[in-house]
């Protein structure tokens, strides 16, 4: 029983030191989002209470983006 014990207590401290809060894990997914990316736009008029407004055509337009962690509160 004592050794039952023992290793119940070694498997709980191992499992304790690898395992990541919920919130440790949330920050590194967004820091994962850091760095360059190419975005496109689609633009398109979907509806209008006036009912003289004349829709304009679709507009496709894009841009490069950066994403920079400014602040971490670890």
């Amino acid at each position: 029983m004592k050794n039952l014990n023992l290793l119940f207590v070694l498997l709980l401290f191992a499992s304790s030191i690898n395992a990541q809060t919920k919130l440790d894990q949330d920050r590194e997914a967004i820091k994962a989002l850091a760095g360059f990316y190419k975005v496109t736009f689609n633009y398109a008029e979907t509806f209008s209470p006036d009912d003289d407004y004349k829709f304009h055509e679709r507009h496709r337009s894009s841009a490069k983006e950066i994403a920079i962690i400014l602040e971490d509160f670890s």
